[in-house]
């Protein structure tokens, strides 16, 4: 369905009383000119009528073992099992190319996977506040954008701290050089990373710095979702590492990374 039909599709949703619509196809905003009026048109269409619209320029939704909006043979993509982790993504190649592949591989469940391409209705705050508020099976919450959608940043990092999920957040489009194809990717304006990353920061949210970080903290914190008391009685201190290794070199290596994360070595007593 080319991007002026989808408009007329969406008004018939409207007379039909259909409450919500995935819209795959691009032409929106991400192509710029005509595509931002189109969108802008879409957006009015929803926003009056009350209709939650996912995309446009996404590839849909991911909720085992009910709900599978993707378009693609079984063969052609891996989809990861079930368990904790809501994954949201602005790029849909990123989230079944990347993410569910390595998902697969490292058994990472998900709750739920969502490909949210332009944002024009259905965009990251909404998703933040409805699975660390409202989805029972969600306990970690993973987000990879290419910006904030305008004037959304400081409702996602009041979410995110009132939030009693984990939230991670993995940010494409860092660069000046990887600002230049987010516009046309997911008509995302890349701000300021450094003001982005002290906001996170100071609003607990998790930054890995890459994509293996992100996979790393999403294995932990899904096997710690499964577990009442995964500690045991053992108190922890914020901050206090002990580094027990079977090779030499690589607790050296993680030593080293320590401070780089403001964390302390524990220094242990001969009797201990």
């Amino acid at each position: 369905i080319g991007p002026d039909d989808t408009l007329g599709y969406i008004q018939d949703c409207v007379d039909l009383g259909i409450p919500a619509s995935v819209i795959i196809g691009g032409g929106f905003a991400e192509i710029g000119g005509e595509g931002i009026k189109r969108q802008k048109k879409l957006e009015k269409i929803a926003f009056e009528n009350d209709i939650a619209v996912l995309g446009p320029n996404c590839i849909g939704v991911y909720a085992p073992p009910l709900v599978d909006t993707i378009f693609l043979p079984t063969e052609r993509i891996t989809r990861p099992p079930k368990g904790s982790v809501a994954l949201i993504s602005q790029s849909g190649g990123i989230l079944i190319d990347q993410f569910f592949v390595k998902f697969k591989e490292r058994n990472i469940g998900v709750s739920t996977a969502v490909s949210i391409g332009n944002r024009a209705v259905v965009d990251e705050v909404m998703l933040l506040e409805y699975f660390s508020k409202i989805d029972k099976e969600t306990s970690n919450i993973a987000f990879y954008l290419e910006g904030f959608k305008e004037g959304k940043a400081r409702e996602f990092l009041r979410l995110a701290k009132e939030s009693e999920d984990t939230i991670i957040t993995f940010f494409g489009g860092k660069t000046s050089e990887g600002k230049v194809p987010t516009q046309s990717h997911t008509a995302s304006l890349a701000g300021d990373f450094k003001i982005i990353s002290a906001a996170l920061r100071q609003h607990q949210i998790i930054q890995p710095n890459s994509e293996r970080e992100l996979l790393t903290c999403l294995k932990v914190y899904d096997v710690l979702s499964h577990r009442k008391n995964p500690f045991g009685k053992n108190v922890i201190t914020y901050g206090d590492v002990a580094i027990v290794s079977v090779s030499g070199g690589h607790g050296v290596l993680a030593s080293d990374m320590l401070r780089k994360y403001g964390l302390n070595a524990v220094h242990f007593t001969d009797q201990e």
